[in-house]
């Protein structure tokens, strides 16, 4: 009862108590309405019988009910020690919350939701609208090291970056609410919202094609901000902007870790599908433009004809399919030149180290 429909992929990893473990979200619409973390630790089916609490495990974020359904969706992994084992697991739901589960420890009852008041769990972070109106998060989160902060008491000092917006049922594709981008930083305190972040304002550039950020907008206090967020612009021609995926990150030897992501205006005709994006490129240690081309634009942001689907980079070119297929002949993939210098040109294996067994 439990589970629903999956959007994301699940994650593969080991685990802390040393199994292997298939990690994912309990999805959408399932008959129980609440958000839950799946953790099944792959070599225990074998026999095929699974038992709640040492086969698998289910976290209950305690956020939902039957009638008015939430649900967790994608998760992202972090390794904070460097030892290849998951330590903390990063989730969203349809209510905006965005939760840390802490599963740092080799013993699995006492893996649980990061962040407490007392005896009650938070999330890490409640995503809402200027006017306090919930805003789904449907994709998966990406994260990366706020290499601005030093690491110890800033522990687990992880940049959580992820959009908002549904695009699942009957009438999202006309729904105007407005959505946001957000990144989050997770010091170890949890139930921040928009007015713990800086703000930045989106303006559209270059007679519409491109986009950027007001410079009005303020550098980011590490001492006083926990991150950073824009909302989507809602001219006329924008109305109904949102980000349903996974965010892409690049490092970048001048900026950091760069957001890369494609977000999603959907026609608003039943008949028509698709819809358009805008592809942003996103310094994540400032949200800010970036004092350096990343795409040919000046800002962060250039405007596709077509809807363009979850990016991916491979060197310096950014591939992504489009919702118009056209052929076989590539016209159905969008590739799109990046600037992004990760201090080297070489992609994959970049060493080797020789164990001898005496």
């Amino acid at each position: 009862g439990d589970m629903g429909y999956q959007l994301s992929p699940p994650m593969v990893a080991m685990m802390n108590n040393e199994k292997w473990a298939v990690i994912f979200g309990n999805g959408h619409s399932s008959d129980s309405g609440y958000a839950k973390l799946f953790i099944l630790f792959v070599e225990e089916g074998l026999d095929g019988t699974w038992t709640l609490g040492s086969d698998y495990l289910k976290i209950d974020t305690g956020a939902g009910d039957s009638v008015n359904k939430n649900g967790l969706s994608g998760v992202t992994l972090a390794d904070i020690d460097g030892d290849y084992v998951v330590d903390r697991i990063y989730g969203g739901d349809l209510y905006g919350n965005m939760w840390a589960f802490d599963v740092s420890d080799s013993r699995t009852n006492r893996w649980g939701i990061a962040h407490k008041q007392g005896s009650t769990t938070q999330p890490l972070f409640k995503a809402t609208d200027a006017s306090g109106n919930q805003q789904p998060i449907t994709g998966a989160p990406s994260i990366a090291l706020n290499t601005a902060q030093a690491t110890g008491s800033n522990d687990p000092n992880i940049l959580v970056t992820f959009g908002t917006g549904q695009y699942l049922s009957t009438g999202d594709e006309t729904d105007l609410s407005v959505q946001s981008y957000y990144t989050v930083w997770d010091v170890s305190e949890g139930n921040r919202d928009r007015t713990h972040l800086a703000v930045r304002e989106l303006e559209d550039t270059d007679g519409g094609a491109s986009r950027g950020v007001k410079t009005s907008a303020t550098a980011i206090d590490w001492q006083e901000d926990y991150g950073w967020y824009f909302d989507f612009m809602t001219d006329d021609t924008q109305e109904g902007e949102r980000m349903i995926n996974r965010p892409l990150i690049a490092d970048d030897a001048d900026l950091g870790p760069v957001a890369i992501f494609a977000s999603m205006i959907p026609s608003d005709s039943e008949c028509a599908g698709g819809g358009t994006s805008i592809l942003y490129t996103v310094p994540m240690l400032t949200g800010l433009n970036p004092d350096k081309p990343i795409l040919d634009i000046d800002g962060i942001g250039v405007r596709q004809g077509t809807l363009l689907n979850q990016p991916n980079r491979l060197s310096d070119l950014l591939y992504g399919s489009k919702s118009e297929s056209t052929g076989l002949d590539g016209s159905n993939i969008s590739i799109t030149d990046t600037n992004l210098d990760t201090n080297s040109a070489r992609t994959g294996r970049l060493g080797w180290n020789e164990l001898v067994n005496d």
